[in-house]
């Protein structure tokens, strides 16, 4: 019985395990993780988008209370609390 087990063994570690296949397996691996790869940077660079965008609107809001033009009511304070929200949110890993 350990002769056939052996056999057995022996056959499917060639079929399984031989040079084309375990190439073949490598390349899937690597294509999979170039993809991921790619799929994280464009996360990041929307993120990092995200983040630009906040900021700009809390600068400008901010410049339009230095300026005089408003004051910091209500809604503006809200508005504000949601842009520093947002800008986190994006900032976080």
């Amino acid at each position: 019985m350990d002769g056939l087990d052996g056999l057995v063994t022996a056959h499917l570690a060639d079929r399984l395990l031989g040079p084309n296949r375990l190439a073949g397996l490598l390349t899937s691996l690597t294509e999979k993780k170039a993809s991921s790869d790619a799929e994280v940077q464009e996360r990041a660079r929307v993120l990092q988008q995200e983040i630009g965008q906040a900021d700009d609107k809390l600068c400008r809001l901010y410049k339009m209370v230095e300026d005089g033009v408003t004051d910091i009511d209500e809604t503006l304070a809200d508005r504000l609390t949601a842009l520093k929200s947002d800008r986190d949110r994006a900032s976080r890993p």
